[in-house]
């Protein structure tokens, strides 16, 4: 016989009202003001691939970033 997931799990409801937040670096907001100010489809492309030369830890960002700009 076939059991349903039940809709209310036994989990701690506190991890469902949880608030985490998430900063990105101050040195992507340049990155980020020229893919959201581009005015074309064309221009949209050649912002999210114009990624800026990365320092320590800020690669993994762009990354993600430009992830995530190229899936829209």
């Amino acid at each position: 016989m076939w059991k349903n997931v039940s809709p209310r799990p036994n989990l701690d409801e506190d991890i469902y009202h949880e608030k985490k937040e998430y900063e990105l670096p101050k040195v992507c907001i340049p990155y980020l003001d020229k893919v959201f100010s581009s005015k074309s489809n064309s221009e949209y492309r050649k912002a999210i691939r114009n990624i800026p030369p990365c320092e320590g830890d800020n690669e993994f960002y762009y990354n993600f970033l430009e992830s995530i700009f190229r899936a829209t």
